[in-house]
Protein backbone atom coordinates (compact mmCIF):
# COMPACT_ATOMS: atom_id res chain seq x y z
CA UNK A 1 0.00 0.00 0.00
CA UNK A 2 2.89 2.38 0.78
CA UNK A 3 4.27 1.93 -2.76
CA UNK A 4 0.78 2.55 -4.18
CA UNK A 5 0.50 5.81 -2.25
CA UNK A 6 3.92 6.97 -3.43
CA UNK A 7 3.01 6.20 -7.03
CA UNK A 8 -0.35 7.93 -6.75
CA UNK A 9 1.18 11.03 -5.16
CA UNK A 10 3.89 11.27 -7.82
CA UNK A 11 1.31 11.03 -10.62
CA UNK A 12 -0.86 13.60 -8.78
CA UNK A 13 2.04 16.05 -8.87
CA UNK A 14 2.84 15.46 -12.53
CA UNK A 15 -0.77 15.95 -13.60
CA UNK A 16 -1.13 18.96 -11.28
CA UNK A 17 1.68 20.65 -13.17
CA UNK A 18 0.26 19.68 -16.58
CA UNK A 19 -3.20 20.92 -15.58
CA UNK A 20 -1.92 24.49 -15.30
CA UNK A 21 -2.00 24.68 -19.11
CA UNK A 22 -5.78 24.14 -19.10
CA UNK A 23 -6.22 26.53 -16.18
CA UNK A 24 -4.38 29.28 -18.06
CA UNK A 25 -6.57 28.77 -21.13
CA UNK A 26 -9.68 28.94 -18.93
CA UNK A 27 -8.43 32.11 -17.25
CA UNK A 28 -7.68 33.73 -20.62
CA UNK A 29 -10.61 32.56 -22.77
CA UNK A 30 -13.60 31.66 -20.57
CA UNK A 31 -15.86 34.36 -19.06
CA UNK A 32 -14.70 35.04 -15.50
CA UNK A 33 -16.63 33.59 -12.56
CA UNK A 34 -16.35 34.99 -9.05
CA UNK A 35 -15.58 31.54 -7.62
CA UNK A 36 -12.79 30.95 -10.19
CA UNK A 37 -14.71 28.01 -11.69
CA UNK A 38 -13.87 29.21 -15.21
CA UNK A 39 -10.39 27.78 -14.61
CA UNK A 40 -11.35 24.39 -13.21
CA UNK A 41 -11.26 20.97 -14.89
CA UNK A 42 -12.96 17.60 -15.16
CA UNK A 43 -11.45 14.12 -15.21
CA UNK A 44 -13.10 12.06 -17.95
CA UNK A 45 -11.87 8.48 -17.46
CA UNK A 46 -13.30 6.77 -20.55
CA UNK A 47 -11.05 8.70 -22.94
CA UNK A 48 -8.41 9.36 -20.24
CA UNK A 49 -8.74 13.11 -20.69
CA UNK A 50 -8.57 16.09 -18.39
CA UNK A 51 -11.10 18.56 -19.80
CA UNK A 52 -11.21 22.34 -19.54
CA UNK A 53 -14.24 24.57 -20.09
CA UNK A 54 -16.05 25.35 -23.34
CA UNK A 55 -14.54 28.27 -25.22
CA UNK A 56 -16.48 30.27 -27.80
CA UNK A 57 -14.75 31.32 -31.02
CA UNK A 58 -15.75 32.25 -34.56
CA UNK A 59 -16.26 28.59 -35.51
CA UNK A 60 -18.47 27.71 -32.52
CA UNK A 61 -17.51 26.16 -29.21
CA UNK A 62 -14.28 24.31 -28.61
CA UNK A 63 -12.78 22.66 -25.55
CA UNK A 64 -9.14 22.19 -24.52
CA UNK A 65 -8.13 18.79 -23.20
CA UNK A 66 -5.10 16.87 -22.00
CA UNK A 67 -5.06 13.24 -23.06
CA UNK A 68 -3.11 11.71 -20.20
CA UNK A 69 -2.83 8.26 -21.78
CA UNK A 70 -0.88 9.75 -24.69
CA UNK A 71 0.36 12.88 -22.93
CA UNK A 72 -0.95 15.12 -25.67
CA UNK A 73 -2.91 18.37 -25.83
CA UNK A 74 -6.12 18.37 -27.84
CA UNK A 75 -8.65 20.87 -29.11
CA UNK A 76 -12.13 19.30 -29.23
CA UNK A 77 -15.12 20.47 -31.25
CA UNK A 78 -18.74 20.52 -30.08
CA UNK A 79 -19.09 16.81 -30.86
CA UNK A 80 -16.02 16.13 -28.68
CA UNK A 81 -14.04 15.18 -31.79
CA UNK A 82 -10.34 16.02 -31.93
CA UNK A 83 -9.63 18.87 -34.33
CA UNK A 84 -6.02 19.45 -33.31
CA UNK A 85 -3.62 17.16 -31.43
CA UNK A 86 -0.18 18.10 -30.11
CA UNK A 87 2.13 15.59 -28.48
CA UNK A 88 3.77 16.99 -25.36
CA UNK A 89 6.21 14.11 -25.00
CA UNK A 90 9.87 15.15 -24.69
CA UNK A 91 8.92 18.84 -24.46
CA UNK A 92 9.36 20.84 -21.28
CA UNK A 93 6.41 22.86 -20.03
CA UNK A 94 7.61 26.15 -21.49
CA UNK A 95 7.97 24.54 -24.90
CA UNK A 96 4.55 22.90 -24.51
CA UNK A 97 2.89 26.24 -23.71
CA UNK A 98 4.43 27.86 -26.81
CA UNK A 99 3.14 25.04 -29.02
CA UNK A 100 -0.34 25.32 -27.54
CA UNK A 101 -0.45 29.11 -28.05
CA UNK A 102 0.54 28.52 -31.68
CA UNK A 103 -2.22 25.91 -32.04
CA UNK A 104 -4.79 28.37 -30.66
CA UNK A 105 -3.95 30.87 -33.38
CA UNK A 106 -4.16 28.09 -35.99
CA UNK A 107 -7.78 27.37 -35.04
CA UNK A 108 -8.84 31.01 -35.00
CA UNK A 109 -8.14 32.21 -31.44
CA UNK A 110 -6.45 35.57 -31.84
CA UNK A 111 -6.12 36.63 -28.20
CA UNK A 112 -2.41 37.01 -27.27
CA UNK A 113 -0.60 36.02 -24.07
CA UNK A 114 -2.73 33.00 -23.20
CA UNK A 115 -0.04 31.55 -20.95
CA UNK A 116 0.78 34.44 -18.63
CA UNK A 117 1.24 33.33 -15.00
CA UNK A 118 -1.88 32.47 -13.04
CA UNK A 119 -3.11 34.45 -10.04
CA UNK A 120 -1.94 31.69 -7.69
CA UNK A 121 1.24 29.68 -7.26
CA UNK A 122 1.61 25.92 -6.99
CA UNK A 123 4.47 23.86 -5.61
CA UNK A 124 7.78 24.27 -7.40
CA UNK A 125 8.06 20.68 -8.58
CA UNK A 126 11.61 19.51 -9.39
CA UNK A 127 10.62 18.11 -12.81
CA UNK A 128 9.24 21.40 -14.16
CA UNK A 129 12.18 21.96 -16.53
CA UNK A 130 12.58 18.31 -17.55
CA UNK A 131 11.13 16.75 -20.71
CA UNK A 132 7.53 15.58 -20.24
CA UNK A 133 7.33 11.79 -20.19
CA UNK A 134 4.55 9.29 -20.66
CA UNK A 135 2.68 8.15 -17.55
CA UNK A 136 2.89 4.40 -17.10
CA UNK A 137 -0.40 2.68 -17.88
CA UNK A 138 -0.74 0.94 -14.49
CA UNK A 139 0.06 4.15 -12.60
CA UNK A 140 -2.48 6.16 -14.60
CA UNK A 141 -5.09 3.45 -14.02
CA UNK A 142 -4.60 3.72 -10.24
CA UNK A 143 -4.81 7.52 -10.37
CA UNK A 144 -7.91 7.36 -12.57
CA UNK A 145 -9.56 4.87 -10.22
CA UNK A 146 -9.46 7.27 -7.26
CA UNK A 147 -10.35 10.40 -9.24
CA UNK A 148 -13.25 8.56 -10.91
CA UNK A 149 -14.37 7.33 -7.50
CA UNK A 150 -14.37 10.96 -6.34
CA UNK A 151 -16.53 11.96 -9.33
CA UNK A 152 -18.99 9.22 -8.42
CA UNK A 153 -19.24 9.68 -4.65
CA UNK A 154 -19.41 13.49 -4.85
CA UNK A 155 -22.23 13.22 -7.36
CA UNK A 156 -24.02 10.91 -4.92
CA UNK A 157 -23.66 13.52 -2.17
CA UNK A 158 -25.34 16.09 -4.38
CA UNK A 159 -28.18 13.69 -5.10
CA UNK A 160 -28.61 12.84 -1.43
CA UNK A 161 -29.13 16.49 -0.45
CA UNK A 162 -30.92 17.40 -3.70
CA UNK A 163 -28.41 20.07 -4.63
CA UNK A 164 -26.92 20.64 -8.06
CA UNK A 165 -23.20 20.06 -7.67
CA UNK A 166 -20.40 19.80 -10.20
CA UNK A 167 -17.44 17.61 -9.26
CA UNK A 168 -14.50 19.50 -10.76
CA UNK A 169 -10.74 19.57 -10.26
CA UNK A 170 -9.54 22.93 -8.94
CA UNK A 171 -6.12 23.71 -10.42
CA UNK A 172 -4.68 25.55 -7.40
CA UNK A 173 -4.82 22.79 -4.76
CA UNK A 174 -5.73 20.10 -7.34
CA UNK A 175 -8.59 18.60 -5.36
CA UNK A 176 -11.63 17.06 -6.98
CA UNK A 177 -14.28 18.95 -5.03
CA UNK A 178 -17.83 20.18 -4.65
CA UNK A 179 -19.41 22.94 -2.60
CA UNK A 180 -23.05 23.63 -1.88
CA UNK A 181 -24.97 26.04 0.30
CA UNK A 182 -27.22 24.00 2.59
CA UNK A 183 -29.02 26.99 4.07
CA UNK A 184 -28.42 30.64 4.87
CA UNK A 185 -25.85 29.84 7.54
CA UNK A 186 -24.13 26.62 6.40
CA UNK A 187 -22.09 25.77 3.32
CA UNK A 188 -20.47 22.36 2.85
CA UNK A 189 -17.39 21.37 0.85
CA UNK A 190 -16.28 17.82 0.11
CA UNK A 191 -13.75 16.19 -2.15
CA UNK A 192 -10.53 14.29 -2.76
CA UNK A 193 -7.34 16.20 -1.94
CA UNK A 194 -3.66 15.72 -2.73
CA UNK A 195 -1.31 14.41 -0.05
CA UNK A 196 -0.29 17.07 2.46
CA UNK A 197 1.40 17.28 5.86
CA UNK A 198 -1.92 17.27 7.71
CA UNK A 199 -3.03 13.85 6.39
CA UNK A 200 0.23 12.27 5.21
CA UNK A 201 -1.58 10.73 2.23
CA UNK A 202 -4.16 11.73 -0.40
CA UNK A 203 -7.54 11.89 1.32
CA UNK A 204 -11.26 12.40 0.98
CA UNK A 205 -12.57 15.30 3.06
CA UNK A 206 -15.66 17.17 4.19
CA UNK A 207 -15.99 20.47 6.04
CA UNK A 208 -18.68 22.95 7.01
CA UNK A 209 -18.45 26.71 6.54
CA UNK A 210 -20.50 29.05 8.72
CA UNK A 211 -18.99 32.48 8.24
CA UNK A 212 -17.79 33.92 11.53
CA UNK A 213 -18.90 30.97 13.65
CA UNK A 214 -16.76 27.90 14.29
CA UNK A 215 -18.19 24.39 14.13
CA UNK A 216 -17.42 22.42 17.29
CA UNK A 217 -16.23 19.09 15.91
CA UNK A 218 -15.53 17.79 19.43
CA UNK A 219 -19.26 16.98 19.56
CA UNK A 220 -19.04 14.71 16.52
CA UNK A 221 -19.15 10.93 16.97
CA UNK A 222 -16.04 8.96 16.07
CA UNK A 223 -16.00 8.11 12.36
CA UNK A 224 -16.01 4.42 11.30
CA UNK A 225 -12.83 5.13 9.30
CA UNK A 226 -10.92 8.34 8.97
CA UNK A 227 -10.94 11.04 11.63
CA UNK A 228 -12.05 14.53 12.54
CA UNK A 229 -9.46 17.30 12.33
CA UNK A 230 -10.34 19.55 15.27
CA UNK A 231 -7.25 21.58 16.16
CA UNK A 232 -5.77 22.70 12.81
CA UNK A 233 -6.54 25.89 10.86
CA UNK A 234 -8.60 23.67 8.54
CA UNK A 235 -11.24 21.63 10.40
CA UNK A 236 -13.43 18.78 9.19
CA UNK A 237 -13.42 15.07 8.48
CA UNK A 238 -10.78 13.24 6.45
CA UNK A 239 -10.43 9.69 5.14
CA UNK A 240 -6.95 8.89 3.73
CA UNK A 241 -7.20 6.68 0.66
CA UNK A 242 -4.89 4.08 2.19
CA UNK A 243 -7.76 3.30 4.61
CA UNK A 244 -10.03 2.21 1.78
CA UNK A 245 -10.43 -1.55 1.51
CA UNK A 246 -9.92 -3.50 -1.68
CA UNK A 247 -13.32 -4.20 -3.22
CA UNK A 248 -15.39 -2.30 -0.65
CA UNK A 249 -14.05 1.23 -1.13
CA UNK A 250 -17.44 2.61 -2.20
CA UNK A 251 -19.12 1.26 0.95
CA UNK A 252 -16.39 2.70 3.18
CA UNK A 253 -16.75 6.10 1.52
CA UNK A 254 -20.52 6.01 1.77
CA UNK A 255 -20.27 5.27 5.49
CA UNK A 256 -17.74 8.07 5.96
CA UNK A 257 -19.88 10.66 4.20
CA UNK A 258 -23.17 9.42 5.68
CA UNK A 259 -21.92 9.99 9.21
CA UNK A 260 -19.89 13.15 8.62
CA UNK A 261 -22.55 14.80 6.46
CA UNK A 262 -25.22 13.81 8.97
CA UNK A 263 -23.31 15.57 11.74
CA UNK A 264 -23.01 18.79 9.74
CA UNK A 265 -26.63 18.82 8.62
CA UNK A 266 -27.95 18.10 12.14
CA UNK A 267 -26.04 20.93 13.79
Amino acid sequence: MHKLMNTYTEIDRQIHQASQILAKLGRSLVPKKDDDSHTNLYWEPIQQRLLGRWISNSNGKIMPALHLGRMSFQWLDQQMEVINNISLLNKNYLEAEILIEDSARAIGIEKPNLMVPLHFEISDYPFIKLPIGKIEEDALAKWSCFRSLANHILGDIGQSVQKEVEARIWPHHFDTGIFFQWNDTLGIGAGLAMEDDMAGAPYFYISGYTGDHQIDYSKAAILPKGKWIKDEPWKGGILPIDQLGIGNDVQILQDFYRQSLGFLLDR
